[in-house]
Parts: structure tokens; sequence; C-alpha cells
């Protein structure tokens, strides 16, 4: 069996397609913030090990492409952040093999509500009050990045009858909002306060992991599910979150359609 030589104008158009989106992140590197270089160089290899997959997966004979996109109900675990709220995921998938595949997803959200009992303490024993207690009342909203592998456990991307299962593993950006609104106006001069009111942004490096199972409709349409979680591997203190280490830490199940083309 004769093995298929790679065309040099794949590789050189590859390697176009790799500088164009090298130079667009480079331009929009203050969304990164306060990641920057150290963060976006990771999103780099990642985009250069998928796209340098393309052409040695097509050496192989394999070359196909699903899209999908999904209903979500997503949940936030995390302490004194507690919410529900729903969403929508839409999916590029690659299938390097039957099998195996690359993936790549964004995801959004409406706002999720919750609220806190917190109490500002007086910077100085001549205040009166020494205390004073408010209620926050804060909204989070965030959209997710992700890039990853997918693994059937069970089945492949293409079975035409049963159903199949996979698995989901891949790292991503959370960009988030945050807005708080105190019950009564407190004088950040005079007081510290543990959440301050207004609106802020946040960003958080994830962890994204995922099992999902699926049936052909027919016609390579596929019906599928998946349970999704994110978990931060990256913080940094912000004065919007009553606790802001490893947060939010959200996890969503969906339903939605698959398209193989």
């Amino acid at each position: 069996m004769e093995a298929q030589i790679i065309p040099q104008r794949t590789t050189e158009k590859t390697q176009r397609t790799t500088e164009t989106i090298r130079v667009t992140l480079l331009q929009q590197l203050p969304i990164f913030s306060p990641y920057n270089e150290h963060k976006l160089r990771l999103y780099n290899k990642i985009i250069l090990a998928t796209l340098f997959l393309l052409p040695a997966s097509m050496a192989f004979g394999q070359n196909r492409w699903s899209f999908s996109t999904d209903f979500d109900v997503l949940h936030n675990f995390k302490k004194q952040q507690h919410y529900w709220a729903v969403g929508q995921f839409v999916v590029i998938n690659y299938h390097v093999t039957r099998k195996d595949g690359i993936y790549g997803w964004i995801g959004y959200h409406t706002d999720g509500k919750y609220k806190n009992e917190l109490t500002a303490f007086a910077k100085s024993p001549l205040t009166n009050p020494q205390q004073v207690d408010y209620t926050n009342r804060g909204r989070m909203n965030f959209r997710e990045l992700s890039f990853g592998w997918r693994h059937y456990l069970k089945g492949a991307d293409d079975v035409e009858k049963g159903w199949g299962a996979y698995s989901l593993a891949g790292l991503g950006i959370m960009f988030g909002k945050i807005t708080n609104v105190h019950s009564v106006i407190v004088d950040t001069a005079t007081y510290n306060l543990p959440v301050l009111s207004g609106t802020a942004s946040f960003r958080r490096i994830t962890l994204d992991l995922g099992l999902g199972i699926e049936r052909p409709l027919g016609g390579d349409i596929f019906l599928y599910s998946e349970a999704k979680i994110f978990v931060p591997i990256s913080s940094y203190p912000t004065q919007y979150l009553r606790i802001s280490n490893y947060a939010p830490l959200t996890a969503t199940l969906n339903v939605g359609v698959r398209i193989l083309f």
C-alpha cells in the first residue's frame, strides 16, 4: 500500500493560516490581560498543534468535519456564588480518525443571580457605628472559549445504528463580567468592604472536562447530550467577588444536534 504524500502547497497554506491567527491574537492581546504573553503563548501552541495535525490526518484518508449546537443549563458550585443560568454552545469538530478528533467551542449564558449578607467594618476606632451590615446582590455572566480533544469510548463519529459515548478534555479561557448592587451605600473611605459595588471583568484559564452520549437520527445528523465541568486553573484577587480564588466553578448539562459533513 503506497504512502500518501502531503502536497507542499497544503503545508504552505497551513503555515500562512497559522501566521494569520498568530497576528490576529497578538493584535487582540489586551483581551487576555492580565495573562498577556504567558497565557497567549499556551494558546498559540494549541492552535499550532491543531493546524499541523490537519494535513497529517489527510495523509491517512480521514478528512471529516462536524458542526453542533445545543441548549444547556449551567450551575455555579462556588460557595456564596450559587446560581443557575441557561445558555448555548457552538462547536466545530475535526475528526482525525473515527474515534478521535479535535474540538473548538464557544459558549455563552444568561446572567446568574446570587446574594451575599455582608458586614463592612470601620477603619478607625473613632467611627460610629463600627460596622454596617448590608446585602450584596450580584449578577455574573461569562463566555467560554475552549480547544481540546474528543475521544469515543463506544462507537464512532459516524455510526448509523446504536449509540455512542465519548469524553472531552481541553483548555479554555473564561471571559466574565460581575455587577454588584448594595442594599445600602457604604463609604469606602470610612469602612473596609469585603465586596465592592459596581461592575468589573475577570478572566480565567480553565480545565474543561466532559462526557457525552449520542444517537444517530439519520442522514449524518446526531442527537447528543453532554455533561461538562469548567475547573479554573488560574486565579487572581478581585474585590468584586466574595470568594475569588479559582472561581467560578461551573458545570453544564447540554442537549443538542450534531451534523457530520
